[in-house]
């Protein structure tokens, strides 16, 4: 089977080649496609330019949207994460600082929620409107952008006083 083989792969030596080229070239011209594509904005920066435009400066969102947006904004905004939690809202600690949820010496007044075909929206897309209202009240403005649902409470309510 060695020799009948061999002699084969010998004879085409030079259509594996050639075959092997057009495979490098094909490869060649997709890296080149993709370096001369512009880069994509960073995830949540739509966010993180919206909510300052607004006026909203501290808040509560999901994990993820949290510390990519407080980041993304080099702390301008601050978002604090939360999670949903029998029927309500609740501070979300895991890889977060307590003092974060600190009412004396922070407020937050907004919450941010995220729809499904939000890039990232896991650790945030389970809470709804209806356990923020359990929660926090009723809200005094509701803004709908893209796939966020940003909900706003009067300027002197701290939303981290009633965190659960």
């Amino acid at each position: 089977a060695g020799r009948v083989a061999g002699a084969r792969l010998l004879a085409s030596l030079p259509a594996v080649r050639y075959g092997l080229c057009v495979v490098l070239a094909l490869y060649a011209a997709m890296l080149g496609y993709a370096a001369a594509q512009p880069p994509a904005a960073p995830q949540y920066a739509d966010l993180a330019a919206w909510l300052p435009a607004h006026h909203l400066a501290a808040g509560l969102s999901g994990y993820h949207q949290a510390n990519i947006v407080t980041l993304e904004s080099g702390g301008a905004i601050t978002l604090r994460p939360v999670t949903a939690s029998d029927g309500g809202v609740r501070a979300y600690t895991w890889n977060a600082s307590t003092a974060w949820f600190d009412q004396v010496a922070h407020a937050a007044t907004f919450l941010v929620l995220t729809g499904a075909r939000v890039p990232g929206s896991a650790g945030g897309s389970d809470m709804t409107t209806s356990q923020a209202v359990a929660t926090f009240g009723r809200p005094a403005r509701t803004y709908r952008y893209r796939g966020y649902l940003i909900l706003v409470w009067p300027r002197g309510e701290n939303l981290l006083a009633r965190l659960g």
